[in-house]
């Protein structure tokens, strides 16, 4: 196969034409530095030697042909700084480059590509297989340009001085090229098995440390550890699998020089007995032929580096080959002006199964519709697995909808440009995530810029947030953990709501986001959301109370409507809500009850 056939050559190679002009400058400061190096410094040694066999004083040209040797060097000294800085800069900007690009595609990409990657592969495509794409593209292009360059140089000098002598050691070449083919191809394999292995590293990593609390509730640090040596250890086996090849291969072209050396050496010195060549002749030849042996010993070195970096390449192609969610604004296009929007609902005949789901399965969902006018509130209830939150992420166009079955105001959703979707639609999800930021970035995120803290403080006092974020160290400047670590669940949950509230939206959608507080602050969040902007409120819970009062309650069961109505129409009804219903009362009952025997010990 064609090496730029191989997955992450293409990219790779691209690199080089994009640059071209940064590494053409690089590549001709070599040239320089590699023709002094492999014509200028060979003659001069053999200049001195002819110097030796004819004269007497040799005080004058010895003089010349030591300032020669020092200019010699200043030139080398000046180029070699300069094809560093054009090499090493031009690697820096491509890994800048690939690094902006993977980022930008990873926010482009839609919620289906993330429920089957983990986060530490991730993260290790835009560390470690970045790393080696970076090394590809400098130290790996440097030494093919150089060793190039020497050949160019070097070869045509042994032929002319001694084309049969040249020609008995050229014929190492071939077996040369054989051991660099089948060793790239060896490299390449099992550099990405070593990126395999430090992508299921970092992915535990990342678990570990998110999942911190729970390791250390459940008192399993043995069994982590455990697990994270098994992989360590599968990591350094692959390493080692690597580098005990890389350890052997080397020497092995050294070898193969070090006779073709015993073999010039032996050779040359036959011409000059016999002389068909001069001793100086033969100081040249071999000093040249020196010349030779590295670059035939970089091809081994670039073949690693390159086939590393391809492997690595190819990695964040797969990336960066995935189609971009269709709703996710390109931050490069001008903002795309759409219609204002009221927040009027209509879902029709929604069917929607997951990429990749077993189409032997039932879709997720099947056959939902119902209609909702702007500024009414309805509720979505059923049991785990209904479907519910999947509708949400349809209406909000996380996952893509079916053309025609999700309209705002009339529109298609799929239709509406995505900064005016995101404009008018916001979500409170299921999990509260909140950034190592300050409580004001959290709730403003993404419109710090248009948002002053008046605007701020009014949605966490809708979402009867504020006095406890006044009462914190700071504030609304107060500076959270990691996912919010330092607040507790409710306080996340209600944070999450003030980020939705302040962007005043047409539709609001709350995924279950209410259940860590209870029934009075629900009731409260409910009337001020109701009295602040009167947005269309689609809820999403498992707690009946929060949507007794709503207009619409949408009851789902394995994806599909099995009721619709009132609360009061639903009960009067029968069925699953009415069920739902019950078991909600009597838990409420023995949680009541459960209460009062406790109070009446402690009394007692």
């Amino acid at each position: 196969m064609n090496p730029t056939e191989r997955p992450g050559w293409r990219t790779l190679l691209s690199h080089a034409r994009r640059h071209w002009r940064t590494y053409a400058l690089g590549v001709a400061a070599l040239a320089l530095v590699d023709a002094v190096d492999g014509i200028a410094v060979p003659w001069l040694t053999g200049a001195a030697f002819a110097n030796l066999e004819r004269e007497p004083d040799l005080r004058v040209s010895t003089a010349m042909i030591g300032a020669a040797f020092a200019f010699a060097a200043l030139i080398q000294l000046g180029m070699r700084y300069a094809w560093r800085h054009f090499f090493i800069r031009t690697a820096d900007r491509v890994g800048s480059e690939l690094r902006t690009a993977l980022f930008s595609r990873l926010q482009a990409l839609p919620l289906s590509f993330f429920d089957r990657s983990r986060s530490g592969d991730l993260v290790s495509r835009m560390t470690n297989d970045m790393n080696d794409v970076r090394t590809a593209a400098g130290s790996g292009f440097l030494l093919a340009a150089d060793a190039a360059l020497y050949l160019l140089f070097v070869v045509p000098q042994l032929l002319w001085i001694s084309p049969g002598l040249s020609a008995v050691a050229l014929l190492f070449v071939p077996l040369v090229l054989l051991l660099v083919r089948w060793g790239g191809r060896v490299v390449h394999a099992r550099s990405a098995a070593v990126q395999e292995r430090i992508a299921a590293l970092s992915a535990r990593l990342q678990e570990s440390f998110a999942g911190a609390r729970v390791v250390k509730a459940f008192a399993i640090e043995p069994g982590e550890e455990l697990r994270f040596q098994a992989l360590a250890r599968d990591y350094q086996g692959a390493q080692v699998h690597l580098a005990r090849f890389q350890a052997g291969y080397a020497p092995s072209l050294g070898m193969v020089f070090d006779l073709a050396n015993v073999l010039v050496l032996g050779l040359g010195a036959r011409e000059v007995l016999n002389g068909r060549l001069t001793l100086a002749e033969l100081v040249v030849y071999t000093r040249a032929f020196d010349k030779v042996v590295w670059p035939m010993m970089a091809i081994g070195m670039v073949t690693g580096m390159l086939q590393r970096g391809a492997a690595a390449q190819a990695r964040i192609d797969e990336v960066l080959t995935e189609p971009p969610d269709p709703a996710a604004t390109d931050p490069g296009a001008p903002a795309e002006e759409g219609p204002r929007l009221a927040g009027g609902l209509s879902v029709r005949g929604l069917t929607f199964r997951y990429p990749g789901a077993d189409p032997a399965r039932p879709p997720a969902l099947d056959g939902v519709s119902f209609d909702a006018p702007p500024g009414a509130l309805v509720g979505v209830v059923g049991p785990v697995g209904a479907g519910k939150s999947t509708l949400l992420s349809l209406i909000a166009r996380l996952h893509e909808p079916p053309a025609g079955a999700v309209l705002l105001d009339g529109h298609d959703v799929r239709d509406l440009p995505p900064a005016t979707l995101r404009r008018h639609v916001a979500v409170v999800p299921q999990e509260a995530f909140l950034f190592s930021a300050t409580i004001a970035e959290n709730v403003a995120f993404g419109r710090q810029a248009e948002l002053g803290p008046a605007a701020i403080e009014e949605a966490c006092r809708a979402a009867h947030v504020d006095p406890e974020v006044r009462a914190l160290d700071g504030g609304y400047g107060a500076l959270l953990g990691e996912r919010g670590v330092n607040l507790s669940g409710g306080q996340r949950q209600r944070l999450t709501i003030a980020r939705a509230l302040v962007r005043a939206p047409a539709v609001l959608l709350l995924d279950d986001a209410l259940s860590a507080v209870d029934a009075e602050t629900e009731a409260g969040i409910a009337r001020a959301v109701r009295e602040r902007s009167g947005p269309t409120r689609v809820v999403v819970t498992h707690r009946l109370s929060a949507v007794r009062s709503a207009d619409l309650i949408v009851v789902l069961d394995r994806g599909r409507v099995v009721a619709r109505g009132t609360h009061d129409a639903l009960m009067a009804e029968g069925g699953l809500y009415a069920r739902l219903a019950r078991a909600e009362r009597l838990e409420e009952e023995a949680a009541r009850l459960e209460r009062a025997l406790g109070e009446g010990a402690g009394r007692g």
